[in-house]
């Protein structure tokens, strides 16, 4: 029998008041109107029939017990108190009955008897149905109905618990006709399993639910029975853990994957890693990776994602697997201030998703934007190499350390050398030089005077020139002045990307995959894919007249990994337009002077010098 929060309200006052009070003194103390209140004198005289009578004589109401001990079971039970004006009250109560009719094998039971069981009408019940099956459905369960049977509650043993465990708890263990206590030998290996893998309060306090939920579930005989797909543990042969295992099974029986189930929360993020990553997640991690590159054409440090991200991965699935929210909750705030380690970890996650088959929260994704942003700063903060001539003097080879390390922040190496030592050094090694004196050497590595030691814009950007020169040295150029005829006005605009790929795939500068990767890229209208110039002319049919299109391969595969289509219109007439075809025209003359130098395996560095002299480098 359930009551609602009104009608215990007006049994615990009548009952502290020796079973009578006025008509107005219940008004106050349940907050109701005279219609509320009356309804709900009714109801309790109809429904407690056996248990207690309600009688109201003018402005009095006095109630007679007739069955004290089945009366304050009742309101002992905190199951049995309902508040019909909650929806999410009622919704818990739905679900809460569903598992019980379940575990009591009886499995299905009808609308009318629930409805009866949680006094309230069929059709709000029918209502709130809908909005139960919504809020399940994310734990990959769902209501289940067969005519003249009723319904159940359909789904895997690890998702219902976890429903329980996130949604009503509380309102489960209570309502068992013998709650869980756990005995202290139990509650001392609890508090000494989170010393021992520290974790905070909050997730002890899951982790002792967690135990009492599979008690009472394995209780019920309703077993785990197989292993929760891509979940990371390492530490279940732990003896403290052993210990717990055999404290359990003296109360009720459970198998491996209900032991499993029990100590995940102990895999939501510690400063322990797991000791046998599974391979699972070197592969989900090279396919994140895959992704952030296909999209975003960027490179993250592969030293540094093994040893953080890979880590930080194997718990934040697990977080994912079992509903639990990350620690960290500053979403807005992290994407506000990390925009482009948000992006990429969003598109990181859904690769996670379309493999895990469940919704990945925001507060899950910024957490892995902070390990991005830290990857993508020590990509840009890497160790830098300078040297500094020996004639300088060891208070100022000092000083030139001081100032650089302020400048650059990580790991800066500094080494002594002689001037005749400097065109035998590596540029690809040494960023720049640190002299005294001017020195009058060819050499490729950047060399800066000491009078400018305390002009950072200026060091930071001889610095950046030289690496700049360094990549351009070492690249390999190919300009291929290959002009294919595109006509927007026969062919769609889709018609002819797959012709231009087509004729590039012939002359094999790409391969399958790129050309694949690129359609389905295309048809998903990526910007990055199709970025059409701001000044485009748009006149006519003819929308596409002049674009830029940058493409890159998603793996190292192919001979080129960077190709720049650009369709000019074959008639120009304004003048503005014409200059920009004009400025494009220059563009590919530069490309073209250093894929003639690339191929010739010429030094690049001349090509530099001139473009450099001219101002266009």
């Amino acid at each position: 029998m359930v009551i609602t929060r009104n009608q215990y309200m007006i049994l615990k006052f009548l009952l502290s008041n020796q079973n009578k009070c006025s008509y107005f003194q219940l008004l106050n103390q349940t907050g109701c109107n005279k219609e509320e209140l009356d309804a709900a004198l009714h109801d309790l005289q109809y429904n407690m029939r056996g248990i207690l009578r309600i009688e109201k004589k003018k402005e009095v109401v006095k109630a007679e017990i007739k069955d004290k001990e089945k009366l304050f079971a009742l309101m002992d039970k905190k199951d049995n108190i309902l508040d019909r004006n909650i929806k999410e009250e009622r919704y818990n109560q739905i679900v809460n009955r569903l598992i019980r009719y379940k575990d009591k094998g009886k499995g299905y039971v009808s609308l009318e008897r629930l409805a009866e069981d949680l006094f309230i009408s069929r059709s709000t019940l029918i209502k709130d149905m809908s909005v139960v099956k919504h809020s399940i459905s994310a734990y990959q369960l769902s209501i289940k109905g067969i005519t003249k049977k009723g319904i159940t509650i359909n789904g895997n043993e690890t998702n219902i618990r976890l429903f329980i465990l996130n949604h009503f708890f509380q309102l489960y263990r209570d309502s068992q006709a013998h709650p869980v206590c756990l005995h202290n030998r139990i509650l001392y290996l609890i508090e000494e399993i989170a010393n021992h893998f520290m974790i905070d309060q909050h997730t002890k306090e899951i982790f002792e639910r967690v135990i009492q939920i599979t008690i009472i579930r394995c209780g019920f005989n309703q077993h785990i029975l197989q292993s929760t797909a891509y979940f990371h543990s390492s530490y279940q042969e732990d003896p403290l853990l052993v210990e717990l295992k055999a404290g359990i099974s003296a109360l009720v029986e459970i198998n491996d994957y209900d032991f499993e189930f029990l100590c995940f929360p102990l895999y939501l993020g510690s400063t322990k890693r797991p000791r046998n990553e599974k391979s699972e997640v070197d592969q989900m991690l090279e396919n994140m990776l895959d992704r952030i590159y296909t999209e975003y054409q960027f490179y993250l440090d592969k030293v540094f994602i093994d040893e953080e991200i890979k880590s930080h991965l194997s718990y934040m699935i697990n977080r994912i697997l079992f509903h639990m929210p990350p620690s960290v909750s500053m979403d807005e705030k992290i994407e506000a201030n990390y925009p482009f380690a948000y992006q990429i970890s969003k598109s990181a996650c859904d690769v996670l998703e379309q493999k895990l088959q469940v919704h990945i929260n925001a507060q899950e994704i910024a957490y892995l934007a902070l390990y991005f942003q830290m990857a993508i700063q020590k990509k840009y903060n890497a160790s830098k190499k300078f040297g500094v001539v020996r004639s300088t003097g060891r208070s100022i080879s000092k000083l030139v350390e001081d100032r650089i390390r302020l400048m650059f922040y990580e790991g800066c190496e500094f080494i002594e050398i002689e001037e005749s030592q400097i065109s035998e050094l590596n540029p690809e090694e040494i960023n720049a030089i640190f002299t005294l004196n001017p020195i009058y050497i060819d050499s490729r590595i950047p060399i800066i005077l000491l009078s400018n030691i305390f002009d950072s814009e200026y060091i930071a950007h001889i610095v950046n020139q030289g690496e700049q020169r360094t990549l351009l040295a070492n690249s390999d150029i190919v300009y291929h002045k290959n002009i294919i005829e595109v006509n927007d006005r026969i062919h769609a605009y889709n018609q002819n990307i797959i012709d231009i790929l087509a004729n590039l795939y012939k002359q094999e500068l790409i391969n399958k995959e790129f050309k694949d990767v690129i359609l389905t890229l295309d048809e998903k209208k990526f910007s990055y894919v199709s970025a059409y110039m701001p000044h485009a002319i748009l006149k006519g049919q003819n929308k596409y007249l002049l674009s830029m299109t940058l493409y890159l391969s998603a793996k190292k595969k192919q001979q080129y990994q960077l190709i720049c289509l650009i369709g000019i219109p074959e008639n120009v007439r304004d003048g503005k337009e014409f200059l920009i075809v004009q400025i494009y025209d220059y563009i590919f003359d530069i490309i073209n002077q250093f894929s003639e130098a690339s191929q010739q395996r010429s030094d690049l560095r001349t090509v530099i010098e001139k473009l450099e002299k001219e101002g266009n480098l």
